[in-house]
């Protein structure tokens, strides 16, 4: 096998692999060498139009079907039972999400930590200490007389 076998033997490959548009090429060093073979070698030539043929049947075909699957509505049904099962899946989950369980436990520590600190202002009861009712109630006894209207 000589080179020029091998290197034939390579753009044959890649032809068959790639199609006859030699810009979807991956190696585009092989493509120049196909365009440069398409034009001295006849042999080369047929096998490319003959790639050139069966891309167009192929994207004819391709049309056709993108065209059936459009007018049956395939696929938007498919896509409407897909967001119907996410959205059902995401309201099971979202009792359980991180962002909702982290809410809580902050909230959680935030509460702990007012208590924490009103236990530093107020550390007696205020059954103990009368002059603090109005702390632990949040209103202070005013004086009633007889002039005033509750």
């Amino acid at each position: 096998m000589n080179d020029s076998s091998g290197a034939t033997d390579r753009l044959d490959h890649m032809l068959d692999s790639h199609g006859s548009d030699f810009s979807r090429w991956p190696d585009q060093t092989a493509a120049a060498a196909a365009r440069r073979a398409a034009l001295s070698d006849h042999g080369f030539r047929q096998k490319l139009n003959q790639a050139r043929r069966v891309d167009a049947a192929l994207d004819g075909v391709a049309q056709r079907l993108d065209l059936r699957l459009a007018e049956s509505g395939a696929e938007m049904r498919l896509r409407d039972r897909l967001l119907a099962q996410v959205t059902a899946q995401s309201e099971e989950r979202r009792f359980f999400s991180p962002v909702l369980l982290s809410r809580f436990a902050a909230a959680m520590l935030v509460a702990c930590g007012l208590g924490v600190a009103a236990s530093r202002i107020s550390p007696l009861p205020a059954s103990l200490d009368p002059q603090r009712d109005e702390l632990a109630l949040g209103f202070v006894d005013l004086p009633l007389d007889e002039n005033s209207a509750i």
